[in-house]
């Protein structure tokens, strides 16, 4: 037995039509939720990238300063150490006192000295004709320190011009001053030392001999060369010059014994032993 639907037909399709509404709102207000969420959530990251950027842009400028400070400090790094290579520099050249301890402390007593002499040598005349700067090295050193331009220009004015000790004087015994030239060429303070004259004299029965030795005292600190710089000096007065003293003796440490007193009392015996000499 079939059963028999009273309803009309437009009354199925409305309530056909009243469900897809329900879930046509249904889909709508998910989507729209989905929405509303996904916006909430960018706006929350958007948030986040903005409190990082923030904190990204404090770090950067933190890092800049840091560069900057940096850059700065490196520079007047070079600065001081320009300042610091043209004072040891300037202060370079051994004391002449020195020199004369140096030269004098091995002198034997066979050995009597008539002339000391201590000048800068002359310039090789391939070192002093020298090329003109061009316009890019005027440049350069235009954009140089003036500290590091002065020690350029003196280094250059001293280049090849070596600090000569010249000895005369007369002995009795060559052997004596064979061995007193090799002392000196152990010194400390002499980077080369000869023998560039002996002769005997003929109008004295005793058998003297007139000699020349020249010595080069070797460059200072600053100049190329020369001795390293300690780098924990704090001043160019912290750095030591070498102490001539006797191989296998300790330099003494009294007032009577220091480098300038025995140049002193050494020059002024050999002036007494010439003077009564003649």
């Amino acid at each position: 037995m079939s059963d028999i639907d009273f309803l009309p037909a437009s009354y199925r399709q409305m309530t056909v039509h009243r469900k897809a509404n329900v879930w046509r709102l249904l889909a709508g207000g998910i989507f729209v939720a989905l929405i509303g969420f996904s916006g909430i959530y960018q706006h929350m990251l958007r948030r986040q990238a903005v409190a990082e950027l923030a904190r990204t842009g404090l770090q950067y400028d933190r890092a800049q300063a840091l560069v900057a400070r940096q850059a700065e400090l490196k520079r007047q790094l070079q600065l001081a150490t320009h300042e610091a290579d043209l004072l040891t520099y300037l202060r370079h050249p051994w004391p002449t006192t020195q020199v004369l301890a140096a030269a004098l402390e091995p002198l034997p007593d066979c050995i009597t000295l008539q002339e000391i002499r201590l000048f800068q040598g002359e310039r090789p005349p391939a070192i002093a004709a020298a090329k003109p700067q061009t316009d890019a090295e005027k440049k350069a050193s235009e954009s140089r320190q003036a500290a590091q331009r002065d020690l350029e220009t003196l280094r250059h004015d001293n280049e090849g011009r070596p600090r000569l000790l010249v000895l005369s004087g007369v002995t009795t015994n060559s052997a004596a001053l064979q061995q007193y030239v090799l002392a000196l060429g152990q010194s400390d303070l002499f980077l080369k030392t000869e023998l560039s004259k002996l002769e005997a004299d003929s109008a004295d029965q005793t058998g003297s001999m007139h000699f020349t030795a020249r010595l080069v005292v070797r460059p200072g600190y600053g100049e190329a060369g020369g001795p390293p710089i300690p780098r924990d000096a704090k001043s160019a007065k912290d750095v030591a010059l070498p102490t001539p003293a006797p191989a296998g003796q300790a330099p003494s440490e009294t007032a009577g014994d220091r480098p300038a007193n025995k140049a002193a009392n050494t020059s002024k015996a050999a002036v007494t032993a010439f003077r009564s000499a003649r």
